[in-house]
């Protein structure tokens, strides 16, 4: 355990764990979590897999390089080449946007002709929005 005290806050370490006390002339250190962490993640709704089944399938992205969307450990997921493990993606919020796992500023979206046929989907990043039309392998 590492300790540093400065003027009325000490400040202590403990593994990756940091907890702020009032300073006294005896320093103390507290193992009990804080009380407003929330000890699991909350539910995360069941993704109905018949439901997005359609989307499965490669999209072209630039330069004849192709994407895959595919089901990865029951969620849905986009394999490019740059990356070795499929990239998961949070079930969609009410406006049909799934983002990344791994980085929530990213997000992708489904277009569908009248029909109900997947025609593309559009990569939504701060660096832009990108449309991928979908390819038959």
């Amino acid at each position: 355990m590492l300790g540093y005290a400065h003027g009325s806050i000490a400040i202590f370490t403990c593994l990756s764990r940091w907890v702020l006390k009032p300073s006294t002339d005896s320093a103390s250190f507290s193992s009990a979590p804080p009380a407003t962490a929330p000890s699991v993640a909350p539910p995360e709704p069941e993704l109905d897999l018949s439901a997005v089944e359609k989307y499965v399938g490669f999209y072209l992205a630039e330069e004849e390089e192709k994407v895959e969307i595919l089901i990865h450990d029951g969620r849905l997921a986009i394999k490019i080449p740059q990356a070795g493990v499929p990239l998961e993606l949070y079930p969609p919020d009410e406006e049909g946007k799934w983002f990344f796992r791994l980085n929530p500023t990213v997000s992708i979206d489904f277009r569908e002709s009248e029909d109900r046929q997947v025609l593309s989907f559009t990569s939504h990043s701060p660096e832009g929005d990108f449309v991928r039309p979908r390819v038959q392998e």
